[in-house]
Order: C-alpha cells, then sequence, then structure tokens
C-alpha cells in the first residue's frame, strides 16, 4: 500500500514538473510571438512615415542645393552688370541687359529660398509624425505588455489559489494516493 503511495506521489511530481516545463515553454514561445507581431506591426504603420520623412529630406536637401545655386547665379549676374557698367557705362544697353539679369537671378534666388523653406517645413512635420508614431505605438506596446504581465500574475494568483498557497507534501501525497487505491480495490 505504501508503495502504491510513493508510485502514485512520484506520477503526480513527474506530471507537475513536466507542466511546469510545457508552461515555460509555452510562455517563452507566446512572448516571442508577440514581440515578433508587435515588431511586424509597428513596421507596418511605420514603414509609410519613414518613406515620406525619407522623400521629404531629399526634397529639402535638394531646394536648398537649388537654392545655393540660385545665390551663386546671383553673385555671377551682379559680376556681369558691375563689369558692363565699367566697360560700357550705366546707360549702356549692355549694363540695362545685365541688371534686367540680375533681377531674374533674384527672382530665381527668392523663389528657390521658399522653396528651401517649404520643403525644409514639410520635413520637419514629416519627422514629427514619425516620432508620433514612434511614441505612440511605444506608449501602445508598453500598455499592452503591462495588460499581459497582469493577466499572467491573475493566471498565476488563480492558479495558486485552486492548488492551494502552499503545495501538498509528500506525505499528503502519499496518504492521498493511498487513499484512491484502496477506493479502487
Amino acid at each position: 500500500m505504501r508503495g502504491a503511495g510513493k508510485s502514485g506521489s512520484n506520477r503526480f511530481s513527474q506530471a507537475f514538473g513536466n507542466g511546469s516545463k510545457i508552461g515555460k515553454s509555452f510562455g517563452g514561445s507566446f512572448k516571442k510571438a508577440f514581440g515578433s507581431s508587435a515588431r511586424g506591426v509597428a513596421d507596418d504603420v511605420l514603414k509609410p512615415l519613414k518613406r515620406d520623412a525619407a522623400q521629404a529630406s531629399s526634397k529639402a536637401s535638394a531646394a536648398l542645393l537649388n537654392y545655393r545655386q540660385a545665390t551663386v547665379n546671383v553673385q555671377q549676374a551682379q559680376e556681369r552688370l558691375n563689369s558692363a557698367i565699367a566697360r560700357y557705362g550705366s546707360d549702356s544697353t549692355q549694363a540695362q541687359t545685365a541688371s534686367i539679369n540680375l533681377e531674374k537671378a533674384q527672382l530665381r534666388q527668392a523663389t528657390a529660398l521658399d522653396n528651401s523653406n517649404d520643403a525644409a517645413e514639410r520635413l520637419a512635420d514629416a519627422k514629427k509624425a514619425l516620432k508620433a508614431a514612434e511614441d505612440e505605438l511605444a506608449k501602445g506596446t508598453n500598455t499592452v505588455s503591462g495588460s499581459m504581465k497582469t493577466m499572467a500574475s491573475s493566471f498565476s494568483l488563480d492558479s495558486r489559489a485552486s492548488a492551494g498557497a502552499n503545495p501538498p507534501s509528500p506525505d499528503s501525497l502519499e496518504r492521498s494516493a493511498a487513499s484512491c487505491v484502496a477506493c479502487s480495490a
């Protein structure tokens, strides 16, 4: 009779130990799957925003280069005007043509400056949108992670409550197994 109790106790301990291993394995797999799923969702949400920020950055760089080139063109037009005035006089047609070309270059420079400022604003807006989405996803992930921890701890508390706060002693397991063997005999 005592041997049957020990046998039942050993089998229960083995099953309980295997259940613990299975639970840990399941929990680890669930955590990995949730993490990769959350990263996948984050990538899907952030991908268009990252693309928008990259395009805005590229356009801002191009607009800045156009402004710099327009500034160089204004300087060249000013030099041509100065040269025409020095060579032909301020009332000459060459000087008047150079003056008109300088005004055109200055207008193109002003337009390039406006375009550069607009592109810089669009870049700032794209970066703000990306940052806001990243922050929101991080906050959402932390909220979900906290919810998962709460749920896991409630499972843990429920299982302790149903199993009793203290695990059964080997002697009580032997008595339980012995009584079961006696019932079936």
